[in-house]
């Protein structure tokens, strides 16, 4: 299934990488290159005043220049957006906050000029006497146009410095205005209508000043690529890859078909309707062309799509089919080891049952080694008994066929008494045991039965792995929404490797360690199964050569009486 899945997954990704050109977008590098070329777009007009350079003024000779104020506002607002950009240099975020703030104080002046017609002072700041040579008036004011512009990216800086969500979303509006604004502007330049980018008789928006507000609006907008245009422009999702496919043809054709009709139109090789008609014509076939070409992009990237969704569906239906076999196969297990354990417990119970009989002379006389071999065989008798019984209970735990009664019970009295049930392990092996109560009263929903079975199976394994002399102990404190009893040994510990495996059924990890009725491994296994059904678990920490640390969880109580469960 798992094999399938990947594959088509692997097979989506390829139609995909087909669909991605142009690749994901980084906004971060965006801005941080958009605000250095506002920058340099105001840098090249200012050294185009100081050294009377006219062609870096204006871009081409006879046209409108930038004026030095403007180009001292693109340059504080570039460098404020490279250093958003940088905020993690100590320098960065010194300065685009307060670079910020300036460029927003100097366009809100130019634009509160133009609305009031007064003069504040801006407009002579530098190369006044330069500035005079151009037909502006009044000299130096900067066009309404570029005024509003400044206003607008002045206030999205200072909003995407904030950073909050609704300022953010300001800022956006803010700086898709000003793009707005310049693309006007260029449109007009590139189509010759004066009216987009000159408001009035005195004063309109440079070329080169409008080539910079597109380059600071794109570089403001990519600033908090989170969401909107900007998020769905740089993603790496089919949205973001048809959209940058897309949007260079939807706007690129237009304005490249819009400036050849005019071209043809001017020469007179074609009549206005027939350029008209070309022009409709060309820019629906290039545009169609596009679509259609995309539109098969997008239907193979679905067709594989589907296809992977249905290979999943099949997938899932046979992992549902193998999951029910498993559980059948579980079934059958517990039965045949519980029919196992019972069979074999039958005739074990005969064997000891007349060893025992043998051992106390109801068949007639022993010798003193047919009664050493008698105690040997009745302690193999025990000792698979044991194991039957282990075998029995593990297969009822797997198939939850164990009932519980989980009720109110006091930590201090499920240890209370475990130095009896082991007494006799603990003196076969000379370890000292103790038992350290909590000093606050400790209350969990448990069963009793079930716990003290766990414990009694951490401290005989404690004990087992304990060299003589050693300490076994058995502690309890509370945390949140818990209860801790922990079993500490100073034994041989278990190695990190082993740790995730002691707890699987039939492991055990040095079997040269336990003796000679050494079990099957079940007892890790039973004991975690039945701290989980009681909403409990075990943990283990261990170090090679200094003893393990066993640790039941049981949950604390929180008020109610006896709770039953199955």
């Amino acid at each position: 299934m798992l094999d399938g899945i990947v594959r088509s997954l692997s097979d989506q990704v390829v139609v995909a990488e087909e669909f991605s050109s142009p690749p994901p977008l980084r906004p971060a590098i965006i801005a941080r290159v958009c605000g250095w070329a506002a920058f340099a777009c105001g840098f090249c007009v200012m050294i185009g005043w100081a050294t009377d350079l006219r062609i870096l003024r204006s871009v081409f000779p006879g046209m409108i220049a930038m004026l030095p104020i403007s180009a001292l506002i693109f340059m504080i607002a570039g460098t404020a957006v490279v250093a958003a950009t940088a905020s993690h240099i100590r320098i960065g975020r010194w300065w685009s906050g307060p670079a910020a703030i300036l460029a927003t104080v100097l366009g809100f002046t130019a634009l509160a000029e133009r609305l009031a017609d007064t003069n504040l002072g801006i407009d002579s700041l530098l190369f006044i006497e330069k500035v005079r040579e151009y037909p502006y008036l009044p000299p130096g004011r900067i066009a309404p146009n570029s005024a509003f512009a400044f206003s607008l990216l002045g206030m999205a800086l200072v909003a995407m410095q904030i950073g909050r969500v609704a300022f953010v979303r300001v800022a956006r509006v803010a700086a898709s205005l000003s793009l707005a604004i310049a693309a006007l502007a260029m449109v007009g330049y590139l189509y010759g209508a004066k009216q987009l980018y000159k408001f009035d008789a005195v004063g309109g928006m440079a070329l080169i000043t409008a080539i910079a507000f597109s380059f600071l609006s794109i570089g403001v907008l990519s600033l908090r690529p989170g969401e909107g245009a900007v998020a769905l422009l740089s993603g790496s999702d089919l949205g973001g890859r048809l959209a940058r496919r897309l949007l260079p043809w939807t706007i690129g054709v237009p304005i490249l078909l819009g400036r050849l009709w005019i071209a043809v139109r001017d020469r007179g090789l074609v009549s206005r309707e027939f350029a008209a008609a070309g022009f409709a014509i060309i820019t629906m076939a290039i545009l169609g062309t596009i679509v259609l070409r995309n539109a098969l992009a997008l239907r193979r990237v679905d067709l594989e799509r589907r296809g992977a969704l249905a290979r999943e569906a099949a997938g899932r239906v046979r992992a549902e089919e193998l999951q029910r076999a498993a559980e059948i196969a579980n079934e059958v297990k517990v039965h045949l080891l519980a029919t196992m354990s019972h069979e074999l417990r039958t005739p074990l119970n005969a064997i000891g049952g007349y060893t025992q009989l043998m051992s106390m002379g109801m068949r007639g006389p022993i010798t003193g080694e047919q009664r050493h071999d008698l105690d040997r065989i009745d302690a193999s008798a025990r000792y698979l008994s044991t194991i039957i019984g282990d075998i029995l209970s593990f297969a009822k735990t797997d198939a939850g066929e164990v009932e519980f009664q989980l009720r109110h019970n006091d930590v201090n009295c499920l240890i209370d008494g475990l130095d009896a049930l082991v007494g006799p392990q603990l003196a076969g092996r000379s370890v000292r045991f103790e038992t350290h109560p909590s000093a606050a009263p400790i209350t969990v929903v448990t069963d009793a039965e079930r716990v003290r079975q766990i414990l009694v199976n951490l401290v005989s394994n404690a004990v087992k792995f304990t060299q003589p002399g050693g300490l076994v102990a058995v502690s309890c404190v509370s945390t949140e929404g818990s209860a801790r009893i922990s079993v500490h040994d100073t034994g041989v510990g278990i190695g990190s490797e082993h740790l995730d495996r002691i707890f699987a059924p039939f492991v055990q990890i040095d079997r040269t360690l336990t003796g000679p009725n050494r079990g099957v491994g079940l007892g890790l296994s039973i004991s975690r199964n039945l701290a989980r059904r009681m909403g409990g678990d075990i943990d283990v920490a261990s170090t090679p050569g200094k003893g393990s640390t066993f640790t039941l969880v049981l949950p604390l109580a929180r008020g109610g009486s006896g709770l039953s469960s199955s």
